[in-house]
């Protein structure tokens, strides 16, 4: 069991809390924090659309391979953008 606490603690963390409050509320960490978080966003959303491109340019070429769907990638010409990219 820890020992109560006297006014003197309580005081330093009731200051240090306050600190902690007006440190957080401050324009530059909020203006840091918006940055950060964009860039994350950037990051991410780049990651994650290089992922389904590549996924789609695999399903795109195994699709040449049957019949009927070859002649609508023919008819929408999908097959020289993916040949453009080997």
């Amino acid at each position: 069991m820890t020992p109560p606490k006297t006014n003197v603690d309580l005081q330093n963390e009731i200051r240090l809390l306050a600190h902690q409050v007006k440190k957080q509320n401050s324009y530059v960490h909020k203006f840091l924090l918006g940055v950060v978080s964009g860039l994350g966003t950037a990051i991410g959303a780049t990651i994650v659309a290089s992922i389904l491109i590549l996924i789609l340019s695999f399903f795109v070429r195994s699709i040449e391979d049957i019949p009927i769907l070859k002649n609508i990638i023919e008819s929408i010409q999908l097959d020289q953008l993916v040949s453009e990219d080997n």
